[in-house]
């Protein structure tokens, strides 16, 4: 945070970038009143947003947050309670993500597995094991009759 604009209003650093377009001057001043904005509501933002988006999307839903501050700050907002405006926007990129996921294809069916068919699969297996021991024992004993007879 620059130490200048620590004590300015979230108003006055709002409305300093709703200004960015008038020169060159006002674009940088924009810039660093942003990232005092920034600055100040950006934990309370990822602990908002935390409670509501996976970890795995957390980051890419807070900046999409800030860009959509970024873009909406000249005509959106129109001075009040900043932090209630930023949490709307937050509410509504929320719901965005959400109905974003929720129409995500299932994976391809070679990633997804049928239960049933592994059981079954143990079970005739489980069968072929039985089979095979049985017929082992029948090998061995008529393997101990030949040796008795042939000697």
């Amino acid at each position: 945070m620059t130490p200048d604009l620590i004590d300015t209003s979230d108003v006055n650093l709002a409305a300093a970038c709703a200004r960015r377009g008038d020169s060159a001057h006002a674009r940088r001043l924009a810039e660093t009143a942003f990232g005092t904005l920034y600055d100040r509501h950006a934990r309370r933002l990822l602990a908002f947003l935390g409670g509501r988006v996976s970890l795995a999307a957390l980051d890419d839903v807070h900046q999409d947050v800030w860009a959509k501050v970024w873009q909406a700050i000249p005509a959106g907002f129109r001075g009040g309670n900043f932090r209630a405006w930023l949490h709307q926007i937050a509410r509504n990129a929320v719901i965005d993500h959400q109905r974003k996921r929720r129409h995500e294809p299932l994976a391809d069916e070679g990633g997804l597995v049928d239960h049933r068919q592994r059981d079954k699969a143990r079970a005739v297996e489980a069968d072929r094991h039985d089979a095979l021991a049985r017929c082992l024992q029948k090998l061995e004993r008529a393997n101990a009759s030949w040796r008795s007879a042939s000697t």
